[in-house]
């Protein structure tokens, strides 16, 4: 089984830290970034299994944020992270293009499961 690359995007230096650390420890590539304009320029020269951001990252509204994403990591199953965002779950899931919304604090053993079940809904889908 290949290793997967997640792209970790949140502003805030402590939870990036602590989200590369754990990824990293279950065996995933990880590249951490503060913000989306930082993780579109480097979506445009490199590729992601997993794009896991945050909401309010950048200089563009969120509502634009995923979709650009998206555009460029057109296979990459994108996670968001919030703990704003929970009442608008539907809206980043189904308008904007995620595929899965996790509700901060969480646990890693949510996040796991998450991408676990994401990456075999698409190997199942693409195999």
């Amino acid at each position: 089984m290949k290793q997967l690359r997640v792209l970790l995007v949140d502003d805030n230096a402590s939870v990036r830290r602590l989200l590369s650390e754990v990824l990293e420890h279950r065996g995933y590539l990880v590249t951490a970034l503060a913000g989306c304009d930082d993780a579109h320029a480097w979506l445009r020269d490199n590729q992601c299994d997993i794009l896991l951001t945050d909401l309010g990252v950048g200089s563009m509204p969120d509502a634009e944020m995923i979709p650009r994403a998206r555009s460029l990591a057109k296979e990459a199953k994108i996670i968001v992270i919030s703990g704003c965002g929970v009442h608008r779950k539907d809206e980043i899931t189904k308008a904007w293009g995620a595929d899965g919304f996790l509700a901060k604090p969480f646990l890693s053993s949510e996040l796991f499961l998450l991408i676990e079940s994401l990456t075999i809904q698409h190997q199942t889908s693409s195999g």
